[in-house]
């Protein structure tokens, strides 16, 4: 019975330390996606405050 204990604590560990490599991983993504989001939302407001620019009245 110690034997059939210990394995599935073992798996039960295995199991959790996927769930934090995965959470880990998926927090990674999330931190290049955010930080692309915001690389995109600079170059859009750069350009749009160029077309207002070039269409003010001179």
């Amino acid at each position: 019975m110690a034997d059939a204990f210990s394995l599935e604590t073992q798996e039960l560990l295995d199991a959790a330390d996927r769930a934090i490599a995965r959470s880990r991983d998926l927090a990674e993504q999330r931190k290049q996606t955010m930080a692309e989001c915001e690389r995109t939302r600079r170059r859009q407001e750069i350009r749009l405050a160029f077309l207002r620019e070039i269409k003010k009245p001179k």
